[in-house]
C-alpha cells in the first residue's frame, strides 16, 4: 500500500490516483541532462575510471605473482594516457554527437521509479555498438551493449536505502548501502511533487541500536 503524498490517504501501489482526493499519484517529466558541466557526471566518472585502474593494476600485478616472477605494475605513463583517451573520447561524444545533453523521463509512481532514453540517444548508441562490431573492437561493443542495457530501466522504493536532496543544482540521488543507483534531475515546477512524493512512498531503513 502507498500513502497518497497529498492528503495521506492510503492507496494501492497500483492506483493512478487517490481515491479519496482524486490527485495523481504518479508523476513524469523529461529532463536534458547536461554532461560535460555536469559536477555529477564528472564525479561518477573520476569513481569509474579510478576503480578501473585499480582493477586493472591489481589484475597486472596478481598475474606476475602468479607466474612465480617479479611483481608487475603498469606504467604510471600508460595509466596517464588511457585516462587522456578516454576523457579525450568522452568530450567528443558529449560534445558533438550528443550535443551536450541527454533526454531522459522519469516516473514515480507507488511502485517506485523508473527512467527512459530518448530515441535520438537511442539511435545513437545502436549506431556505436554496430560500428564498434564491424570494426572488431569488442571494448568498444562492450561499452555501447552496456550503453543500450542502460536505456530504460526501473528501482522499487525497498531497493533505495538512501536518498540525498540537491535543491540548488535540482537533484535527488537514489542509493542503495553502498553506491549510487539513480539521480533525478527535477525542474524547478515539478519539484514540490516529487519530494512530497518521495517522502509518501519511500521507507528509510530502520537504524538498528548497536
Amino acid at each position: 500500500m502507498a500513502r497518497c503524498p497529498y492528503c495521506s490517504q492510503v492507496n494501492s501501489r497500483t492506483a493512478a490516483h487517490c481515491t479519496q482526493c482524486g490527485q495523481p499519484l504518479i508523476m513524469q517529466w523529461t529532463y536534458d541532462i547536461p554532461l560535460i558541466n555536469n559536477r555529477f557526471m564528472i564525479k561518477d566518472m573520476v569513481v569509474v575510471y579510478g576503480l578501473s585502474i585499480v582493477a586493472m593494476e591489481l589484475l597486472v600485478a596478481g598475474m606476475s605473482f602468479l607466474l612465480g616472477e617479479e611483481i608487475v605494475w603498469i606504467p604510471l605513463q600508460a595509466v596517464g594516457l588511457v585516462v587522456v583517451i578516454l576523457a579525450v573520447l568522452f568530450l567528443i561524444a558529449a560534445g558533438l554527437l550528443l550535443r551536450n545533453r541527454i533526454s531522459m523521463e522519469f516516473t514515480l509512481s507507488p511502485a517506485g521509479v523508473a527512467w527512459d532514453t530518448s530515441s535520438r540517444q537511442k539511435k545513437i548508441n545502436r549506431v556505436g555498438l554496430v560500428l564498434a562490431t564491424l570494426l572488431g573492437r569488442p571494448g568498444a561493443a562492450g561499452a555501447s551493449m552496456l550503453a543500450v542495457s542502460q536505456e530504460a530501466g526501473g528501482i522499487r522504493w525497498r531497493e533505495i536505502k538512501k536518498v540525498t536532496v540537491f535543491r540548488g543544482p535540482g537533484v535527488i540521488t537514489l542509493s542503495n548501502s553502498w553506491r549510487p543507483l539513480l539521480r533525478l534531475h527535477v525542474p524547478d515546477n515539478v519539484w514540490p511533487a516529487v519530494e512530497a512524493m518521495i517522502q509518501a512512498y519511500w521507507t528509510p531503513p530502520a537504524v538498528v541500536p548497536p
